[in-house]
């Protein structure tokens, strides 16, 4: 099966945490999709943005991804490729608008996409829970996913109508007044959209070994489905 897995991952919290952590976390991200290149996939790491380090709004930042993924031929797979991408928090966010900008530039083919979120808030955060967890609400990216957010509101009208969401939950998703934030929005889950969630630590989803399990399982789940759905289509 031929196929191409792309990482989206900002910063995380860049402006508190040391250089050498970040370091770390990135080196897991690695370990993950190198994990995922055993069931034929072709793994792209992208670190897009020094995350909440800049002022940058999530549709800043859906640009310059929008414009890494055009120089680098992911966007551009052939027909009958499978694409996952992996995203961690803001960058499934980050990842459907750069889709809505891809859709209206007519850039790559978005047939066969699959998006792996870990923890993203798709139905936004209230400002307090926010601030309470040290996001500075100053920042248009935090602003973005403040519950009711513009943002928010403009990326569920526009979403892309042929891409398939698998949400994999931590600990906040087991908080009754963030539950909800971390769900995944309707049109997703009327779109074969699935979540599972894992008393892990918001910025451990990626390392943990319970999380790379859950997503090869997804990966391989879905390569299976396409499979037979391709096999039937040839018959």
């Amino acid at each position: 099966m031929k196929g191409k897995v792309c990482g989206v991952v900002p910063y995380l919290c860049g402006f508190q945490i040391k250089d050498f952590v970040e370091e770390r976390k990135k080196e897991k991200m690695r370990e993950l999709f190198s994990a995922l290149g055993g069931i034929g996939f072709d793994p792209i790491f992208i670190n897009y943005s020094l995350g909440f380090a800049t002022r940058l709004s999530i549709n800043s930042y859906a640009l310059k991804l929008l414009e890494i993924l055009k120089g680098n031929g992911w966007l551009d797979a052939k027909n009958g490729e499978m694409k996952f991408a992996i995203t961690h928090s803001m960058g499934g966010l980050v990842f459907l608008r750069m889709l809505e900008y891809a859709s209206d530039q007519k850039i790559g083919n978005l047939d066969n996409l699959y998006l792996i979120t870990l923890e993203t808030p798709f139905m936004g955060v209230y400002r307090q829970m926010l601030e309470k967890a040290g996001y500075p609400t100053n920042l248009d990216s935090v602003q973005d996913m403040v519950k009711g957010s513009n943002f928010l509101g403009s990326l569920h009208s526009h979403h892309p109508p042929s891409i398939k969401i698998w949400q994999v939950g931590g600990r906040w998703s087991y908080i009754p007044i963030l539950r909800n934030s971390f769900s995944l929005p309707s049109w997703a889950v009327e779109q074969g959209g699935r979540q599972k969630n894992f008393w892990v630590s918001h910025g451990e989803l990626y390392s943990s070994r319970m999380t790379v399990g859950c997503i090869s399982k997804m990966m391989s789940e879905e390569v299976e489905l396409f499979k037979n759905k391709k096999m039937r289509l040839e018959k």
